[in-house]
């Protein structure tokens, strides 16, 4: 399926769609965790998670830090073994329903 409209400069529905869920996904994994590669066909926009609902840069990465240094808690953040953030971003199909909603 092509991502480009019928002038094959410009982006489709399909393109812009698939550009922003990437856009957006990026913009809420973690500076130290982003992936290199890119799904053009997925699908699932991930969400933030309570204890960190907001954008990770690098700033936000060293105020990020500051906080767990405060709380006795050293080294790189990784969502996956720090035992504040056990409750990992839930995904949410394009168009479907979030899981936090029905809680």
């Amino acid at each position: 399926m092509s991502f480009f409209a019928l002038d094959c400069f410009h982006m489709n529905t399909l393109g812009h769609r698939a550009f922003a869920i990437s856009l957006w996904n990026n913009m809420i994994t973690p500076v130290t965790m982003k992936s290199e590669t890119w799904d053009p066909y997925s699908e699932v926009i991930d969400c933030p998670n309570e204890d960190f609902p907001y954008i990770f840069t690098d700033r936000t990465m060293e105020r990020l830090a500051a906080v767990r240094q405060s709380q006795g808690k050293e080294g790189e953040f990784n969502a996956e073994s720090d035992p504040s953030s056990q409750e990992q971003s839930k995904t949410t199909p394009v168009g479907g329903v979030s899981d936090r909603s029905l809680e």
